[in-house]
């Protein structure tokens, strides 16, 4: 081991000027190209984007290497100035981004045709994509072996001392930015366990503070830092906020209007939801299941203050959901790859 330690320090200028030279070739290539193959499968469709702390933001997904962007249908006005797009970089995903849902009643035809078509190209894959997973999976496999046993030599450098040691600390810091760099690319670190169940139905624990909800679903994809699961059930639930005299709309055909201290909420969507309570000087307890094109309105005692709508519905949908506070738990009923296209086309 000294021997080769000796060696290499023979040629330490070399070998960082062909590391600081390959970590930049490396990185200037890929960093146009590379984004997480979670994210990428929800590109170009309809989403809706929820916040660490609630907040809900819906539009068209755009994926970039660097983050990404909702573009919202309409303009929103907010104060003084109109927003069109929501972005949020890549750095901000760890204590930001909670869920991207892809909720059925959202897609138009066309989306639904592509999802479709995403879904077939997924559990009955080619000979070509199958090969391309495989090698994937033994470059990741491999990439980390070597990574393993560069850092073991280095450390036996580094406790070496002198001359060596010191300028191979060099090198493995220039050996850490271009694995980063490579990790990137590759998208995703080979997981067995979840390997095993790509295209088969499970079970996915989602925690948010305190809390922690299982749901169902199929795992369609992994990378290291997501989870893609479809025909996922949920509960959904958002707050509406009125003011006197406006009338605001939401996603999906909910619609309140506030006049004259009466409250009108009606449902110009395809999905029921059920409103639990209404917020004013006090809390109201509602309860009321409001399915398409009916409506429903409340007296308030208050006139003059804004108030605030609890609704709850039950969205089927595909989800993307990061790793840091999603794990798959259970495998679910075994579900043949032919028989999932009947599945989650419901």
């Amino acid at each position: 081991m000294g021997a080769i330690i000796d060696k290499l320090a023979e040629f330490a200028f070399p070998i960082t000027i062909v590391f600081v030279v390959g970590a930049g070739f490396v990185g200037s290539l890929i960093s146009g190209r590379a984004r997480d193959r979670c994210l990428k499968g929800f590109h170009g469709f309809f989403v809706t984007l929820e916040t660490s702390r609630g907040k809900k933001v819906w539009g068209r997904l755009h994926v970039s290497p660097t983050g990404l962007e909702l573009s919202y249908l309409d303009d929103y006005y907010d104060g003084d100035h109109i927003e069109t797009s929501f972005i949020l970089y890549k750095e901000e995903f760890p204590g930001k981004l909670f869920l991207l849902s892809r909720n059925y009643d959202d897609l138009s035809e066309q989306e639904q045709k592509k999802r479709l078509a995403i879904l077939d190209k997924s559990y009955k894959p080619s000979f070509f994509r199958r090969t391309r997973r495989r090698l994937t999976n033994t470059v990741s496999t491999v990439k980390d072996s070597l990574t393993k046993a560069l850092n073991m030599l280095l450390g036996q450098a580094k406790k070496r001392g002198g001359m060596a040691g010191a300028v191979l600390s060099t090198q493995e810091k220039e050996a850490s930015v271009l694995g980063h760099m490579v990790v990137g690319y590759v998208g995703t670190s080979y997981e067995p366990l979840l390997e095993r169940r790509v295209g088969s139905k499970i079970v996915v624990e989602i925690t948010r503070g305190d809390e922690t909800t299982e749901h169902v679903g199929v795992l369609k994809e992994y990378s290291s830092d997501f989870l893609e699961i479809m025909d996922i059930v949920f509960t959904d639930r958002d707050v509406v906020r009125v003011e006197q005299g406006k009338t605001v709309e939401r996603q999906r055909g909910v619609i309140c209007s506030l006049d004259a201290g009466t409250l009108k909420v009606r449902n110009e969507g395809t999905a029921p939801f059920t409103v639990d309570k209404i917020v004013a000087s006090d809390e109201i307890p509602a309860g009321v299941e409001l399915g398409p094109g009916e409506e429903h309105q409340w007296a308030l005692s208050s006139a003059d203050q804004p108030v605030e709508v609890d609704y709850v519905s039950e969205r089927h949908a595909d989800i993307v959901v990061p790793r840091a506070h999603a794990i798959v738990r259970h495998q679910s009923e075994r579900v043949e790859s032919l028989q999932l296209g009947k599945l989650l086309n419901r």
